[in-house]
């Protein structure tokens, strides 16, 4: 229910509930990404497309279903697209599915196992892919990495400095 905000203006972060960004979208997401300077929120089995500007613009037609938008039946635990790629992985319990982004219609590619389950939420910078599952989180370097890998990695433990928000 609550988003975290870098402030260019202030140092850190500053948490919002969710609603005063995205109206439309209530009681939490279960993902998001963004691609296309748009920002994907999915909740339950809706997928709701806002323009990524000031005012967080719901794209009209929206919200659609996670089949009719990215060719898979949802719920979704946790979804990436990592920069300059037009790939979403979207992850769902212990399976990663891969959605070319640029294609119509969209439909699942690659359906890889995972070394995980029970995904919180995921994030691709420019470190890489880290993985959050309760108060902790697992890095891997890049998407094929995560689908190649057979064992976790050592968990890192999410930090009060690194994700000032309350549980």
């Amino acid at each position: 229910p609550i988003y975290m905000r870098v402030d260019s203006h202030r140092d850190g972060f500053h948490a919002f509930p969710i609603t005063r960004a995205w109206k439309e979208v209530n009681d939490g997401v279960d993902a998001v990404f963004s691609y296309d300077n748009k920002i994907y929120l999915i909740k339950g089995d809706q997928v709701y497309i806002y323009k990524a500007d000031a005012h967080f613009t719901l794209i009209e037609g929206y919200p659609k279903t996670v089949k009719e938008e990215l060719g898979i039946e949802g719920p979704v635990d946790a979804a990436f697209v990592c920069p300059n790629e037009n790939i979403a992985h979207i992850i769902q319990g212990n399976r990663m599915h891969d959605i070319v982004l640029t294609a119509t219609p969209r439909v699942a590619g690659r359906v890889v196992p995972l070394p995980l389950s029970n995904i919180d939420a995921s994030l691709c910078g420019e470190d890489g892919i880290e993985i959050f599952i309760g108060s902790q989180f697992y890095r891997y370097e890049s998407p094929m990495i995560l689908a190649m890998s057979r064992i976790a990695p050592v968990p890192v433990a999410i930090t009060s400095a690194m994700m000032p928000c309350e549980d």
